[in-house]
């Protein structure tokens, strides 16, 4: 499992980068890496990658589907996961094949940005995904992308995206 960390100049985010690696460190464990690839073939789902993470992720203080995060917004948006984290939080999202397609990425950094409980995002994605006729490069596409909202003058509201990659 791979990780990028990418954060905003001069902000707080110890406690969230501690909260990344151990989640990291839980999920680079051998059962669940052989979990992830089962599912890695054409066809998986973010359910699939979802019910694999859920045995990890509320040992760590992140609850599912948390509802009332965006009350005040007409959207109905919830977050896969969020665990508070003092006076913020982290939202933690699960990804599959739509990550770049889709640009999910970017919904989920924006999620995170309008949310005011939450300052930090973990990015769950896979590596590579598999088509019926090709291969695309998730992991890195998605670094790329989140990468330019932490260039100077560039910045949003979110102080820190780890991207772990599966």
């Amino acid at each position: 499992m791979e990780m990028t960390w990418l954060q905003q100049r001069g902000g707080r985010f110890r406690r969230a980068r501690e909260v990344a690696q151990q989640l990291k460190s839980a999920l680079d464990c051998a059962e669940v890496q052989v979990a992830l690839d089962a599912i890695a073939a054409i066809g998986g789902t973010s359910h699939e990658v979802d019910a694999i993470v859920r045995p990890y992720a509320e040992p760590l203080g992140f609850s599912s589907q948390k509802t009332d995060l965006f009350t005040e917004y007409p959207v109905g948006l919830r977050p896969d996961w969020y665990r508070a984290l003092g006076r913020t939080g982290i939202i933690f999202e699960v990804e599959r094949g739509k990550a770049v397609t889709h640009n999910m990425d970017l919904l989920d950094l924006w999620k995170c940005h309008i949310c005011r409980e939450a300052d930090h995002l973990i990015l769950l994605v896979p590596l590579v995904v598999h088509r019926t006729r090709s291969t695309d490069s998730v992991y890195p596409r998605v670094v790329t992308h989140l990468s330019t909202f932490f260039v100077p003058g560039n910045e949003t509201n979110v102080a820190s995206v780890a991207v772990l990659g599966y």
